[in-house]
């Protein structure tokens, strides 16, 4: 292992280890001896990780009137599994800590069956996926400085795009997110420097999904870090109108000079918008500790302009940061038209919980904070928001995904 790679690996060990994408091997057998992923009655809408400890507790959810998830029947994984999800297919990959690539299928009972495993290159980092279709999809090996392309359904590896020739200061640009826009591929490089640095501006390469070529990147100065691996969602997406756009974490706050910022690529258009730029940094946030955020973690976009996630605010850190208790992450309901930020009516939760997904006309956050752990709910219709958890879970809500 390589010295950039030990300052990466300590960046998610130390600095925001809650955020990253790492997979665990997951235990209980089935008849075959692979392990199996129960589920508890129904098809299953929503995957559940709760978070005790070092270990996560993996199942399915029936629906929002379940009202608890108990563990009892859920299987432990290592800590913060990153989970992606394709049709009824569910993939785990080990992230930063790991080489391999696990893959489940949801069955009608929501039991999750092994359904094949991929080995990727040792050291490579497989950070985030993105998918073509059931038999293509893109993989981030953040480590390699490398796109794998692999078959999803056999579980095969195609190809590897080596990306290095697009680095920045070093010999690898840090492949850690993807977004597929009308034929293209878009991958977010954080070009990281150093354990508390990257290189101070976006970059997003260009890929011909037809013939896996990059035809280019794109650089923009106004934020660095595009992308965010140690986030869930958010960092790259498509909105209504097919304006792709694209997050620059500014290395979560910790390099001085450097602002967070969403940036944004027209449809059709394949550079940076020079008339929009959004950033946190840049607004104030009435009804939070100085009424200032750090940059975003966790966003859904919901439709239009509105997207739903958490801000972290520095005023609710201890210090040093504990960013397993310190609850310093607040829900916010996010305009990216009107560049503005509402606080929503939840208390903030630590960063080792902070799960946000949209399921059918609701929001739902994955909270650890002082009204218990659980999946709590704002309507987007009406803009209620559960008091309470609505499903209480054992153990702190690491993640939440819909099918």
């Amino acid at each position: 292992m390589n010295g950039k790679s030990m300052v990466s690996l300590s960046v998610a060990a130390v600095l925001m280890a809650v955020l990253l994408p790492v997979a665990a091997l997951l235990t209980g057998c089935s008849e075959d001896g692979n392990p199996v992923i129960p589920g508890i009655g129904g098809k299953g809408d929503l995957l559940l990780a709760a978070l005790i400890e070092n270990t996560c507790f993996v199942s399915t959810v029936s629906n929002l009137e379940q009202g608890a998830a108990t563990n009892e029947r859920a299987i432990e994984t290592v800590e913060k599994p990153g989970v992606f999800l394709f049709g009824d297919m569910v993939f785990i990959a080990e992230g930063m800590f790991g080489d391999m690539i696990y893959r489940y299928d949801r069955a009608g009972g929501g039991e999750l069956t092994p359904a094949g495993a991929l080995t990727m290159p040792p050291g490579s980092a497989p950070v985030k996926m993105a998918f073509v279709s059931a038999t293509k999809a893109y993989v981030c090996l953040m480590q390699a400085g490398k796109l794998a392309v692999i078959n999803p359904t056999t579980m095969t590896l195609t190809k590897e795009i080596d990306l290095s020739s697009y680095a920045v200061e070093d010999s690898n640009p840090d492949p850690n997110d993807m977004a597929i826009r009308d034929g293209k591929l878009f991958v977010a490089l954080s070009q990281s420097t150093s354990m508390f640095s990257v290189v101070p501006s976006a970059h997003v390469l260009v890929v011909d999904v037809a013939t896996d070529t990059v035809e280019k990147m794109i650089t923009d100065e106004r934020t660095g870090g595009a992308g965010c691996y140690l986030g869930f969602t958010g960092a790259m997406f498509v909105d209504d109108t097919g304006d792709l756009y694209v997050y620059g974490n500014g290395m979560h706050g910790y390099q001085p000079g450097l602002k967070d910022g969403f940036l944004r690529i027209r449809r059709g258009e394949t550079e940076f918008d020079l008339d929009y730029f959004f950033s946190i940094q840049d607004i104030s946030l009435p009804g939070v500790p100085g009424n200032r955020g750090m940059p975003v973690f966790g966003m859904v976009y919901t439709g239009g302009s509105t997207g739903y996630g958490f801000i972290s605010i520095p005023g609710l850190l201890s210090d040093p940061p504990d960013w397993a208790n310190d609850r310093s992450f607040q829900p916010f309901k996010i305009d990216l038209s009107a560049k503005t930020a509402e606080k929503i009516a939840l208390n903030p939760t630590p960063g080792f919980a902070h799960g946000v997904c949209r399921y059918r006309d609701k929001v739902v956050f994955g909270l650890s904070s002082v009204d218990g752990d659980g999946l709590y709910t704002v309507d987007l219709s009406t803009g209620a928001v559960s008091g309470k958890p609505v499903v209480t879970t054992v153990g702190m809500p690491f993640g939440v995904w819909a099918f």
